[in-house]
C-alpha cells in the first residue's frame, strides 16, 4: 500500500471513528531501548533513510491501529522539537515514519489510573499512589482575546485553537486545571500548557504510569473535523514533553 492510498485510507477510517466523540481513543506508545532513543526511518526497513528520531518517554502515535494493521515495522507520527519561545515543552508539528515494533512500549499496557466522574466538568484518575484530577469548564469569550481570518478564529490568547474547527461554539468548553498529587507533594500544570485546547472528553482519556513513574497523560479530544490528540508526559513534576496533533 503506498502512503499516499495509506494516508487517505487513514483519513476515511479516522472521520469513521471520530464522528461520535466517544469512540475513538489512539494508540499511543513509547520507545523501549537502552540507547534512549529510537531512529525513525522513511520507509519499513532497517536502511532506509533515517528521517528523525524519538526518545525515551516521547509520546507517538501507531498510525497503523487505526487501520488495524499489525506490521513489523509500524507508520507512527510523532512530535518535532523545534526551539521554543516560552517553557510549555509544547510542540505541534508532526513527523511520520516507521520505526520497528519491537521497540515500541503501548501506553495501553502500563498499569492505568482508575477514572472517578466527579461532576461534568470535573473527573478523578487514581490509584495507591497518585491522585490526578481534571477540571473543565465553560470558555467565556471577555477573558481571551481572539482573532480573526477570513471570518474564522486563527488564535485564542495567541494559540492556534484545538477543537474547534474555526468557528466557537455557544457551549465551548476547555481545560481549567489538571493537578497531579505524588508522595505529598502536588503540581499542577501551567496554564500555558492548556490554552488553545476545547472540547475535551473525559472518556477518552486515559493516564498511564511507567516503570520510572513517568506519568502519561493522553485525550482524544473534540470531533469530526475538528478531532485532535494531545498527550504529556509529565517526570518528577516536570512537563517533559507535550504533543497535540491530528490523526490526519
Amino acid at each position: 500500500m503506498t502512503k499516499q492510498i495509506k494516508l487517505t485510507f487513514t483519513l476515511f477510517l479516522l472521520l469513521s471513528f471520530t464522528c461520535s466523540q466517544a469512540q475513538y481513543i489512539a494508540a499511543f506508545g513509547i520507545i523501549k531501548d537502552k540507547d534512549g532513543f529510537v531512529n525513525v526511518r522513511e520507509s519499513g526497513n532497517a536502511k532506509s533513510k533515517i528521517v528523525g528520531k524519538v526518545s525515551e518517554n516521547q509520546i507517538f502515535e501507531d498510525m497503523d491501529a487505526i487501520q488495524n494493521e499489525k506490521n513489523e515495522w509500524v507508520y507512527i507520527t510523532y512530535g518535532i522539537s523545534k526551539p521554543k519561545t516560552d517553557s510549555s515543552k509544547k510542540t505541534e508539528d508532526q513527523g511520520f515514519g516507521y520505526i520497528h515494533k519491537s521497540r515500541i512500549q503501548y501506553l495501553s499496557d502500563l498499569p492505568k489510573l482508575k477514572m472517578k466522574l466527579i461532576s461534568e466538568n470535573s473527573a478523578e484518575f487514581k490509584n495507591d499512589e497518585f491522585v490526578i484530577s481534571i477540571k473543565t469548564g465553560k470558555f467565556i469569550p471577555k477573558e481571551h482575546q481572539i482573532k480573526k481570518q477570513d471570518g474564522f478564529i486563527s488564535k485564542i490568547d495567541d494559540q492556534y485553537p484545538w477543537g474547534i474547527d474555526g468557528i466557537k461554539s455557544e457551549n465551548l468548553i476547555e481545560i481549567k486545571e489538571i493537578k497531579i498529587s505524588h508522595k505529598n507533594k502536588t503540581y499542577t500544570l501551567p496554564i500555558n500548557n492548556l490554552t488553545g485546547l476545547y472540547s475535551p472528553s473525559f472518556k477518552n482519556t486515559q493516564i498511564s504510569i511507567g516503570l520510572d513513574e513517568t506519568v502519561f497523560i493522553t485525550m482524544s479530544n473534540g470531533d469530526g473535523a475538528g478531532a485532535y490528540n494531545v498527550v504529556w508526559s509529565i517526570k518528577d513534576n516536570r512537563i517533559k514533553d507535550q504533543f497535540v496533533f491530528r490523526d490526519f
